[in-house]
């Protein structure tokens, strides 16, 4: 598979899951199961059916048109990563981990309609900049000096006057499969820039710190297998 950028759009889940019959795809990380589909509508996966024919990915006696491989092959491969990155509406898959390139599932309408892209890291990287402006801000002359860090009193109050849906929210999710071998536990967190400091809340734990661009960088290239700079010293 190319590295060099690929983007399909507009699939319903019901169509992704018909595609991936060719190749055994059950079940496809970030998307709703294929049973919770059916059981929300019966005629889910005939309407996808009609619809992959208007797009010519179907024959009109349901069998996979040579447009329909290369798709299969992006969803075959997701199927397979050893490990995903959720990043807010982005559900990120791997080839193996040194591979250059992503395969990126993105959320465009909840549960409704989806982008499929192969891309590669250093071009992911670029889109999230621009996309995520606490991703572009200028760190503070105290984060040099800290990872994570205890919030104060006040700065505890400030947290828990924010609205959370009010704010540049980036949610990290990171999942490996069981089967995978990784050291490396689930993990999922969230941060949010509050004035000039940037916040984090472990989802699991429920603690919130005050973290250093650094160290978010470090979580987000550690998740998609890309080298960051060097070891932070804490003060």
């Amino acid at each position: 598979m190319s590295a060099e950028p690929l983007k399909i759009d507009g699939f319903s889940p019901a169509e992704l899951y018909v595609l991936g019959t060719a190749v055994n795809i059950i079940d496809l990380f970030g998307l709703p199961e294929s049973q919770q589909l059916g059981m929300l509508d019966d005629e889910i996966f005939i309407k996808a059916k009609r619809s992959l024919q208007e797009k010519g990915l179907l024959t009109d006696s349901g069998a996979l048109t040579d447009a329909a491989g290369l798709l299969i092959e992006m969803l075959e491969v997701y199927a397979q990563s050893p490990a995903y990155v959720r990043i807010n509406q982005q559900m990120v898959a791997f080839r193996k981990e040194e591979s250059k390139d992503l395969i990126v599932l993105t959320e465009q309408q909840k549960w409704q309609s989806y982008r499929l892209e192969v891309l590669p890291k250093s071009l992911f990287i670029v889109q999230l900049i621009q996309a995520h402006p606490l991703l572009n801000r200028q760190p503070t002359e105290a984060e040099h000096k800290f990872l994570l860090q205890r919030l104060t009193d006040e700065e505890e109050k400030k947290w828990e006057a924010v609205r959370v849906d009010q704010t540049d929210l980036l949610a990290l999710e990171w999942m490996p499969r069981e089967d995978a071998g990784y050291l490396r536990p689930y993990s999922y967190s969230f941060y949010i820039p509050i004035e000039d400091e940037l916040y984090r809340t472990d989802i699991r734990s429920q603690q919130t710190r005050k973290a250093s661009l650094y160290y978010l960088y470090k979580e987000l290239f550690n998740g998609l297998h890309i080298p960051y700079g060097q070891e932070a010293h804490a003060g």
